[in-house]
């Protein structure tokens, strides 16, 4: 079991650095209107172990009246139509942190999954 929750929390770590890598490489430090952005969502179930979920695909929008920053849910899969038309030379950078986010999200399920199978276990076993 140690060794499961250690695997998730390496998922985490690596869904960190992802988002830091796209941030460095598009964001620049500067959250643009109409930015297209990567980003993990708590679910707000309190107590929740498997939190942050994604990452998502989100499309930033700056509110005038509340001058902050909304995000806009595109999904958990980029297609190259979700595009600006600015956005299509990167398409191929874009696709590679797309495919990585995939992969990445892929594990933690495997990992979830493999985790509440194993509480579950010990449950039925203390049971007994």
């Amino acid at each position: 079991m140690d060794e499961l929750i250690k695997m998730f929390k390496d998922a985490n770590e690596q869904i960190k650095r992802l988002i830091e890598y796209y941030n460095a490489e598009f964001i620049n430090g500067k959250m643009n209107n109409d930015k297209l952005i990567l980003k993990t969502k708590s679910c707000g179930k309190a107590g929740c172990k498997f939190c942050p979920h994604g990452p998502y695909w989100y499309r930033a929008a700056f509110n005038k009246k509340t001058r902050k920053f909304m995000f806009q849910y595109i999904g958990s899969k980029l297609s190259k139509n979700k595009l600006k038309w600015y956005e299509n030379e990167n398409w191929d950078r874009i696709k590679f942190y797309d495919n990585e986010s995939k992969r990445i999200r892929e594990q933690k399920t495997k990992i979830s999954s493999a985790i509440k199978v194993n509480k579950a276990l010990r449950r039925s076993h203390a049971n007994t």
